[in-house]
């Protein structure tokens, strides 16, 4: 875990936002740190599609007062009002959502993105996952399965890797540059906030204290009971279910990218 404080702000709701990209442990995170009423954290309520989601602002009419269809409105034409006037005013200690690299970057949503940089008071969380080939291979099941987590209570739901599979290398290859070069934009943009970075194997190894450290920096309390709501998905190592394991090897070695194995 690595911590940056650039600058603190002081009075009035802290207000915060999680950086990242798919299969870094985001939902994991959302929902751990989600404690109603006074702490609230919201999910990919910036993308493109939310809207489009069944019941997508049903606990925002109840908690804002407003109607589906002026917040389905807000959404897809000013999301930066959405986030600001919706999200970050709805009642609680803390509040905050998490927004992807790839979120808003479509002509007319791509604002928001300035709109967050430019609020000094702004507090951000950029979850990493070193590890990134296992990011990689995360997505692909996923998107094979469509299943995207897996909740503690569900324990007859098998791991999703258990079938073994074949690397495109030169999607692969792209894929993790590709990701580097958004990490990076990314920890620049925010560099002048008060700024965390935590990557996802702290959350692995010890959850419980690096819940402790991430809710210290938001400024969110401490519930009396931190249940862990999903569990991991995956089951086997890259080794053992990456038919063409040793070519990735090779491949990333000679891309210069072996350090995200």
């Amino acid at each position: 875990m690595v911590i940056f404080s650039m600058s603190q702000p002081s009075g009035g709701k802290n207000r915060f936002v999680i950086v990242c990209t798919a299969r870094t442990g985001s939902n994991l995170l959302v929902r751990s740190l989600n404690r109603p009423p006074r702490t609230r954290c919201f999910g990919e309520v910036a993308k493109a599609s939310f809207a489009s989601e069944a019941d997508a602002f049903a606990q925002f009419e109840r908690l804002s007062g407003r109607g589906a269809t002026e917040l389905a409105a807000m959404q897809i034409e000013d999301v930066g009002s959405f986030i600001y006037d919706v999200i970050f005013e709805l009642s609680g200690d803390t509040v905050g959502f998490k927004i992807f690299y790839e979120h808003c970057r479509e002509p007319g949503r791509a604002g928001i993105w300035d709109r967050l940089v430019a609020d000094a008071g702004l507090r951000v969380i950029h979850l990493t996952r070193n590890a990134t080939f296992d990011t990689y291979l995360s997505l692909l099941y996923a998107q094979r399965t469509d299943q995207w987590f897996i909740r503690r209570d569900h324990a007859d739901s098998p791991p999703n890797d258990l079938d073994d599979i074949d690397v495109d290398l030169e999607h692969c290859r792209s894929f993790l540059q590709s990701y580097l070069d958004k990490r990076r934009k990314a920890s620049a943009l925010f560099g002048g906030h008060t700024y965390m970075e935590i990557d996802y194997s702290a959350l692995e190894t010890d959850l419980a204290g690096a819940l402790a450290e991430i809710r210290h920096f938001i400024g969110a309390p401490t519930p009396k009971e931190d249940p862990v709501p999903l569990r991991k998905q995956a089951a086997r190592p890259a080794h053992e279910k990456v038919r063409n394991y040793f070519e990735v090897v090779e491949t990333l070695r000679g891309a210069g990218l072996a350090d995200l194995l």
